[in-house]
């Protein structure tokens, strides 16, 4: 049984190191499924790795974040020859082992080793914090379910030396000062008796690790998502959405000589941005500035409430501008980019009554509110099913998009005539796309 579990991991490494090293991404399925071949280089790497698991190791990924490769490749040390960084398991008090392992005369060989406590690894990030070319390891430690530690090692000359040390729920790399060098953005959820904190670390060129903290929103509960951008006047920031009683509240966090603030609490921000849905800060016009949503509730025909989003961007000093207003149907899983006119009237309604067809009916309200005239201006079908072609085809409606499991349709109703056109609608409708690697870590 030993020996077959061995012969698979060798098989599942070599299938690992294809990948690494031949670019294989973009191949088939099939290819993908052949032997795989692997080059002079990936089998010396090979046989130093094999003579890791010989002494008794296992495989232990990281659990989360972007490297998730139980073997992984980068250049350490900027010299333009990649460092293998493999992620093993052992026995005894600090079971966790990260190995890395570099080239010295044809061969690789183990050049230096990290040893951690905890179930697993949650992750791994490489970054040059202070510019000189040499990539610092940051190693997230999963304690436990609630505890994780992360560490920031300096690995100048194959040497592993701990310069930072810190409890974390997400953290992120970015360059928020415009210097040379990236600074670490470690974010700690809101205790039973304590706010969200924020803590920025900066790695001067002495070594010496410089930090400064920043609160969270009082209403932030737990923190869901951690994005970097750019404020309208173009300044690097970070995009904390936080869990806030059923919805989600926005920190904007920047550094101004040397100090980290939060742009929207500090003096000068207009307004909270805590808000009764899960909608989160995007960059939704894709011009290089993040935005943030602030839905605000239309006249429903019905019981289920319905919002337009107003995205706002922010300044460094924390001003906001609106930017532009959505209708997002989270459920079919679209948006249209309204037109003033259309958003500050806006009512909504759902027909679901065909087979196959979820519809979504955009309208006008005027007159008195407590017996309002509502005028019919679009509706928008999403469409499944073996006849889905046919009926987008239907008199009056026009196709908007295919994401091969669905088409999506419109007509521009008897309302709508004079207000928006075939085009207009065209390019104001955009799909959600799910976003499966946040940022988060």
């Amino acid at each position: 049984m030993k020996r077959f579990l061995k012969t698979a991991a060798c098989a599942a490494l070599a299938a690992l190191l294809c990948l690494l090293l031949t670019g294989c991404f973009g191949t088939t399925a099939e290819e993908l499924y052949r032997l795989p071949r692997s080059s002079e280089r990936g089998t010396r790497i090979q046989r130093s790795i094999d003579e890791r698991l010989d002494s008794g190791l296992e495989f232990s990924a990281p659990v989360a974040g972007y490297n998730r490769q139980a073997i992984q490749q980068y250049d350490l040390d900027g010299d333009g020859v990649q460092e293998v960084i493999a992620f093993f398991r052992t026995e005894g008090e600090a079971p966790l082992e990260i190995d890395i392992i570099r080239e010295e005369n044809g061969e690789y060989r183990l050049a230096s080793q990290i040893f951690g406590e905890g179930r697993a690894v949650d992750s791994v990030q490489y970054t040059d914090m202070d510019g000189d070319g040499v990539s610092e390891l940051l190693v997230g430690w999963q304690m436990s379910t609630l505890v994780k530690v992360l560490d920031i090692y300096s690995v100048r000359d194959y040497e592993p030396v701990l310069i930072a040390e810190s409890a974390y729920s997400s953290y992120i790399c970015c360059d928020m000062n415009a210097a040379e060098g990236d600074e670490v953005l470690i974010l700690k959820d809101p205790g039973a008796e304590s706010a969200g904190e924020a803590v920025l670390c900066t790695l001067m060129e002495d070594g010496e690790i410089i930090t400064s903290t920043a609160a969270l929103s009082r209403e932030a509960e737990a923190i869901s998502r951690v994005q970097s951008g750019e404020t309208s006047d173009r300044h690097t920031a970070v995009f904390v959405d936080s869990m806030c009683g059923g919805g989600l509240v926005t920190d904007v966090l920047a550094e101004r000589e040397g100090t980290l603030y939060n742009v929207v609490t500090d003096e000068g921000a207009e307004n909270t941005t805590a808000r009764p849905v899960n909608v989160y800060c995007s960059d939704i016009d894709r011009d290089g500035v993040m935005e943030i949503p602030d839905p605000r509730q239309v006249y429903s025909q019905s019981e289920t409430p319905y919002y337009v989003i107003y995205w706002k961007t922010r300044t460094i000093r924390g001003f906001s501008m609106e930017k532009l207003c959505t209708y997002h149907n989270f459920t079919d899983g679209w948006y249209l980019v309204l037109p003033e006119e259309l958003a500050q009237s806006l009512s909504v309604r759902r027909l679901d009554s065909v087979s196959g067809e979820r519809t979504v009916v955009l309208s006008t309200v005027s007159g008195n509110k407590d017996d309002p005239t509502v005028t019919d201006i679009l509706a928008v079908y999403t469409l499944t099913g073996d006849n889905k072609a046919e009926r987008a085809a239907m008199s009056g409606r026009f196709l908007l998009a295919d994401d091969d499991r669905r088409l999506f349709a419109a007509s521009i109703l008897s309302g709508g005539q004079d207000l928006v056109t075939e085009e207009q609608i065209g390019e104001s409708f955009s799909l959600i796309r799910t976003k499966w690697l946040t940022g988060t870590y």
